[in-house]
């Protein structure tokens, strides 16, 4: 292979580590034969994600297996399901059934829900990009310069509500969603 995958997760809480209360994302590192991190991607943020192991395949895709629970479902529970996770060598999922599986993002936002700031955390490959916040009827709210891999960004000037995000990066949206702010 022309490269080396490890697997990580983000944002995960070491002192409550499996049963956070917070979502994760699975993290997928492409390495050179150097050892050199040349590019992340991240999976997930709809819930809490533990991945267990990974493997490379006879057609060259990546798959990653582990745990998966749902912090949000009340009554709250710690009870975790398997996941499988197959992506290629751009990282795109492949071989689903399921429509609702989460997307490869190369920047992702957080703590969501949030109050008064959120985080942006870039992956390994931008060194700069681009929040945008919008409002419901697609006006910008916020539009902040990210400047470091991880920054937190001040939201305390905006309303309680529901926020549609695109994070650019040399003219391509890497990663997209909705904040909630509380």
């Amino acid at each position: 292979a022309d490269y080396i995958w490890a697997v990580g997760w983000y944002n995960v809480i070491p002192q409550l580590m499996l049963c956070s209360p917070s979502p994760t994302w699975v993290v997928l590192n492409k390495l050179n034969h150097d050892l050199v991190l040349i590019e992340q991607l991240f999976y997930g943020g709809d819930g809490v994600y533990v991945p267990r192991d990974i493997i490379e395949t006879s057609d060259q895709h990546i798959v990653v297996t582990g745990e998966y629970y749902d912090p949000f479902l009340v009554p709250y529970e710690c009870q975790f399901d398997p996941f499988v996770l197959k992506v290629n060598s751009e990282g795109l999922i492949v071989s689903s059934q399921s429509h609702d599986l989460p997307i490869a993002q190369e920047a992702i936002v957080f703590p969501n829900p949030g109050s008064g700031y959120l985080q942006v955390k870039l992956a390994v490959q931008h060194r700069q990009a681009a929040l945008q916040l919008f409002d419901m009827n697609g006006r910008l709210m916020l539009d902040k310069e990210i400047n470091t891999d991880l920054q937190q960004v001040n939201t305390s000037s905006l309303a309680k509500g529901i926020y549609p995000y695109r994070i650019t990066a040399k003219g391509k949206v890497i990663g997209n969603g909705k904040w909630v702010k509380e």
